[in-house]
């Protein structure tokens, strides 16, 4: 799907630019259900708020983020073992259907090489 696609470019680009730049991934995993905020990543914590931070901006606070992720594929593993921890409920067409929204951000984060050399 269009998510693999993406990811795959993105470390397509990061190891492109290996020798010039270190990279570092993170990413974190959300739901949104019944206006609660759970980290998919720590399905057993409380539910989580959005604050407003000075440096990042809107941001949810207490959100976990993997960080030292190298592949697409890393990060699919991690989206998969997420998702059996969304909310689910059963519809007239569905008997596990999701009835929450997902969201999985990437962090890309870069400095050059020569960076304080």
């Amino acid at each position: 799907g269009i998510m693999m696609l993406t990811l795959n470019d993105l470390f397509s680009e990061v190891a492109l630019q290996k020798e010039e730049r270190v990279t570092e991934v993170k990413c974190s995993f959300l739901e949104v259900y019944n206006e609660n905020i759970r980290d998919l990543l720590k399905p057993d914590a409380d539910y989580l708020d959005i604050r407003e931070d000075p440096v990042k901006g809107m941001c949810v606070a207490g959100i976990s983020e993997v960080g030292g992720l190298e592949s697409a594929e890393e990060i699919m593993v991690l989206l998969h073992q997420a998702n059996k921890h969304r909310s689910t409920e059963s519809t007239g067409a569905n008997v596990t259907s999701s009835r929450s929204h997902a969201v999985l951000q990437v962090v890309v984060e870069q400095r050059d090489r020569t960076a304080g050399i």
